[in-house]
């Protein structure tokens, strides 16, 4: 091989090489600025307090707060004038980011058909009428969660009945009241709406029908609140 020809067969694999190098170190500081841009925080609206299921947000419940890009969780939202006067649907607690998901959609009048949202696909909402006793002394609230108990005659006894636990961990969906009559005149009775699967509503509605229902509070599991 002559010396011109080695002097360009040299230069080609510098060439090569030196494209080879630009190429790798181009991907590597794209990737850099990446990783970079990813964990860049972002500005979106969080709960400055709990907000209970069912309530109209207002701007004193909430704020805007940094949040890394890449975590950001999806729906949420970067003005608090975008969510305020919408309804929660699902509990938000303190810190946490507020999100499509967790409010009602906002075509549609205010207050109405709450509970189509509130309510789990596949799942039923169930009400059930309780009395002061049975109702837990009014302390019971949307997302608390209770055991139902059912007491019915016991069969071939006329004055003796039995209780049996029928359902358990049954979440609150929503607490009431309703008009009733009572020796003819109108009585205010306290109600309980249930999240309930189908099987479970069925159970429920035929044990009202036969026996009465006491609710039974139950303690929530302990979670790191932020």
């Amino acid at each position: 091989m002559t010396r011109p020809n080695a002097v360009i067969l040299a230069s080609v694999f510098a060439l090569f090489f030196a494209v080879i190098a630009a190429w790798l170190a181009y991907g590597y500081l794209q990737k850099e600025m990446n990783s970079i841009n990813a964990v860049q925080p972002q500005k979106i609206v969080v709960a400055a307090t709990y907000i209970p299921i069912g309530t109209t947000m207002t701007a004193a419940q909430l704020k805007v707060t940094s949040w890394p890009k890449d975590s950001i969780p999806p729906g949420s939202v970067q003005r608090t004038e975008a969510v305020v006067g919408r309804v929660a649907i699902r509990p938000i607690t303190k810190g946490d980011a507020v999100t499509e998901l967790k409010l009602k959609p906002v075509s549609g009048a205010a207050g109405s058909g709450f509970m189509t949202y509130v309510v789990p696909q596949g799942h039923r909402a169930v009400t059930v009428a309780v009395n002061e006793v049975a109702g837990v002394a009014g302390f019971l609230t949307p997302s608390d969660r209770v055991d139902v108990i059912v007491t019915t005659p016991l069969p071939g006894h006329a004055t003796e009945s039995v209780s049996k636990i029928m359902l358990e961990n049954v979440p609150i969906l929503a607490t009431g009241q309703v008009t009733d009559q009572k020796e003819g005149k109108p009585v205010v009775a306290p109600t309980v709406t249930l999240d309930l699967v189908p099987e479970d509503a069925e159970k429920l509605v035929l044990s009202a029908s036969k026996g009465s229902l006491q609710l039974l509070l139950r303690r929530e599991p302990t979670t790191h609140i932020r």
